[in-house]
């Protein structure tokens, strides 16, 4: 069995739990939404469903992604191209874009309008993750 809980940090306290077997995954979408409430997750969550879903429900999101973790378009519907914004973020300790997310492989997807955030990692970090890989 699997416990899933949702903290309320204004509250501060635990304001809903789900249990599922061990096949329910983890998932921004496992709990209730508030309008206006941001909900934030770390790599594992970006999935473009879940992220519409929320937006729908009118919660906020903020995500940890990896650069392939989405399928991400310009505004205009040309592929999203990571180098510059990393550039940019290099140059000036952060960068956003606004960008379209996009279902792949799935083409009849309605793209969802969303901000990407950059920040580089501080060098030591950065570093060692460069070493790790």
């Amino acid at each position: 069995m699997r416990l899933h809980l949702a903290y309320d940090l204004p509250e501060e306290r635990i304001s809903h739990c789900v249990l599922t077997d061990l096949a329910g995954a983890e998932k921004l979408t496992r709990t209730p939404v508030r309008p206006g409430e941001i909900r934030i997750g770390d790599r594992g969550y970006p999935r473009p469903d879940d992220l519409a879903a929320l937006r729908a429900d009118g919660a906020d999101v903020v995500v940890r992604l990896t650069w392939k973790s989405l399928s991400l378009a310009h505004r205009d519907g040309r592929p999203f191209a990571w180098m510059p914004l990393f550039d940019a973020a290099t140059a000036h300790g952060h960068a956003d874009a606004e960008i379209l997310v996009e279902k792949a492989r799935t083409p009849d997807w309605p793209a969802l309008p969303m901000r990407l955030v950059v920040i580089p990692k501080p060098p030591a970090d950065a570093e060692l993750s460069r070493s790790r890989a």
